[in-house]
């Protein structure tokens, strides 16, 4: 995998964390104590500026009620109304 590659999947993750989250309505403080890791970490995740662990990702896959694939899935775009 080149590094090109792995950027795309850091922003998916991201955009998925986020989004999910969001939904949930809840901060990245609350998603990060759910999911016993730092705030910090959480908001690194949401910008593409981490690669978290296995163990992190199932973490919060866990807190956020979804499947760990779906952290990964491509989403049909929202269209503009």
């Amino acid at each position: 995998m080149n590094d090109s590659e792995h950027q795309i999947i850091l922003d998916l993750l991201a955009l998925n964390v986020r989004d999910l989250r969001s939904n949930l309505g809840i901060s990245q403080e609350e998603l990060a104590f759910r999911a016993g890791i730092d705030r910090t970490f959480v908001s690194k995740i949401e910008r593409s500026q981490a690669n978290p662990s296995l163990k992190i990702l199932v973490q919060i896959s866990k807190e956020l009620g979804v499947p760990l694939v779906q952290l990964f899935l491509k989403r049909a775009e929202k269209n503009a109304e």
